[in-house]
């Protein structure tokens, strides 16, 4: 059975619950590449599934969309000096498909920045955090046996929404708190 997570908005968590190091990556607006560089000496971008498919249910309700409805899914992992820090899936509807989102569906191990942060109209959302628990399909995915913390927004050009999760993995947590 689907292990739904709750999101909500960072202002309803404590950021007490958040390691402290780590709240600032869950709520910052910029690029996560670019983050990711400043800490680490080698950033890799791992496609690991690029291709069309169905939305889960939590992100059929996100975007609006029937569950039977095909959207584009790309997955990646970041990895950060041989370690993975980052797992990002990004949901393209069908209808959003075009101009400026259409570049996603080639991108390969180009980071979604490349195409999402040039561009002043292509607009963010607030982010909504989630704790992940080990039963989500994610997790489960991953083979992540512990609860991580996760983020999601959606990026809208010309009234067409994609939906942007993150996951922010074991290892760059506890690279966070060493440091």
């Amino acid at each position: 059975m689907y292990k739904r997570s709750t999101w909500h908005s960072p202002e309803r968590w404590r950021r007490s619950w958040w390691p402290a190091r780590f709240a600032d990556w869950l709520t910052t607006s910029k690029s996560m590449t670019r983050r990711m560089k400043r800490r680490c000496k080698k950033v890799n971008i791992e496609v690991l599934f690029s291709a069309w498919g169905r939305a889960l249910p939590d992100e059929c309700e996100k975007l609006q969309l029937l569950a039977r409805e095909q959207v584009f899914i790309r997955e990646i992992m970041m990895i950060c000096d041989n370690e993975p820090w980052l797992y990002a899936r990004t949901i393209i509807p069908q209808k959003a498909l075009i101009g400026k989102f259409q570049r996603i569906k080639n991108l390969n191990n180009v980071p979604l920045g490349k195409v999402l942060y040039k561009d002043t109209s292509i607009k963010r959302t607030p982010f909504e955090v989630a704790l992940i628990q080990p039963e989500n399909p994610f997790c489960k995915k991953l083979e992540i046996k512990q609860a991580v913390w996760a983020r999601r927004s959606m990026f809208i050009w010309r009234q067409k929404e994609i939906l942007l999760s993150e996951i922010f993995l074991p290892k760059m947590q506890e690279r966070l708190e060493q440091i």
